[in-house]
């Protein structure tokens, strides 16, 4: 103990918090509190940036660090949470959310395009592109109102307004209004071509790779491996990855297999095959009628000969229909809008979007999963149905 008039000079000081059953050191503690009581600068932090401190507190761990796990799950969700204070932060401001696909994705240009063509016109209807892992994610952004508007596969949609697969806990998007369908999107199953593989039962105790979560391509990988008494569980390894970082991996001989659900041709594909030969899995027609009679949505396509390099012979698959959607309560008005602005825009390309130029009015009702919206059905005229009905469009009762 010092005696009364000695100087005591404090040279720092230290913050523990019990976390994972030790001690650890909260190094940001002190910047903080020396900013809150530094002179003049008496206003304490924000809520949001006390719960950011306590965030790096968790995460910020001395070696050998935050279990792999944990910080995957941390990871998910903190993605998910600033998606949501986007969203409702633009919200505010009147901005409507077109929640597209990832930045990579086919997807994410053609709202691009979109929102150029709002800037350009100057038009009143304000849109924001919000990228998503995809399908599964942008409905259930229309469900909690994150999301004005989105592109989900027709499938998916389709699952989504029934309250069926991915979103059996979360219950039906009964919000979910379609407003026009834009282009086929069938499932690629890819393997080198130099790796035996044929068949989705040879992917059994292989390195496959089956999309991101939320996505519709995961949905999709799903269901074929189920029809083929499959699951995830029969698979060497699982990876999340999409189209782009799976076409590395593939060339670099750290996967076996990926599920991309993608207009034909697309870009990533066509890249690959130039430089790694490839081979498509066709499926079988049994497994075919399967996945269509299970999932409204779906319909076998072929994949014609030379649709990518090396590609000899026509690949039977699936396909769903990019669909674009809104919430139930965007006002008809401002749906017109948006509807002439996908639908009469010639800017796809230019965009970077190889599959928005097969976007037209006059296939704008193909595939269609789920009821329309209002201005849909003005906009497509007297032949847009008011409920497309089938199986699968209804909600759990």
């Amino acid at each position: 103990m010092g005696r009364p008039g000695e100087v005591v000079k404090i040279y720092g000081s230290s913050t523990y918090e019990w976390v994972g059953g030790r001690w650890q050191s909260v190094e940001v503690t002190t910047a903080r509190v020396t900013k809150t009581l530094a002179p003049g600068n008496a206003a304490p932090s924000s809520q949001s940036k006390e719960l950011i401190n306590r965030l790096v507190a968790l995460v910020d761990i001395p070696p050998p660090g935050i279990r792999h796990q944990d910080d995957e799950m941390i990871s998910e969700q903190l993605d998910h949470a600033l998606r949501a204070i986007i969203a409702r932060r633009e919200r505010r401001q009147h901005v409507h959310m077109l929640a597209s696909g990832p930045e990579e994705g086919e997807y994410y240009p053609i709202a691009n395009s979109v929102i150029a063509r709002v800037t350009r016109l100057g038009d009143k209807v304000k849109v924001r592109n919000l990228a998503t892992q995809g399908s599964v994610e942008n409905a259930r952004l229309i469900a909690t109102k994150g999301a004005d508007y989105a592109l989900i596969q027709s499938n998916v949609a389709a699952l989504a307004f029934a309250g069926n697969g991915p979103f059996a806990q979360g219950g039906a998007v009964t919000s979910l209004r379609a407003l026009g369908s834009l282009f086929p999107e069938p499932v690629h199953i890819v393997v080198s071509a130099a790796s035996g593989l044929r068949t989705v039962v040879d992917l059994r105790g292989k390195r496959v790779a089956i999309g991101p979560r939320d996505s519709g391509t995961r949905a999709d990988a799903f269901a074929i491996l189920a029809v083929h008494g499959l699951s995830v569980k029969d698979l060497a390894e699982v990876r999340d990855e999409g189209l782009e970082i799976s076409a590395g991996l593939l060339r670099a001989g750290r996967l076996d297999a990926f599920f991309a659900t993608v207009g034909a041709p697309t870009r990533e594909l066509q890249n690959l095959a130039t430089h790694h030969p490839i081979l498509l899995i066709s499926l079988d027609g049994a497994a075919v009628e399967r996945l269509v009679a299970q999932n409204s949505g779906l319909v076998r396509l072929l994949v014609p000969a030379n649709t990518y390099p090396g590609q000899k012979e026509d690949v039977t698959t699936i396909t769903a229909t990019a669909l674009l959607v809104a919430h139930s309560d965007v006002p008809d008005g401002k749906a017109e809008v948006v509807l002439r602005l996908v639908f009469e825009n010639s800017d796809y390309l230019s965009a970077g979007s190889t599959q928005g130029a097969k976007i037209s009015k006059r296939s704008g009702l193909i595939g269609i999963t789920i009821p329309l919206h209002p201005a849909a059905g003005r906009y497509f005229g007297p032949s847009a149905p008011p409920d497309p009905g089938g199986p699968g469009t209804q909600p759990k009762g």
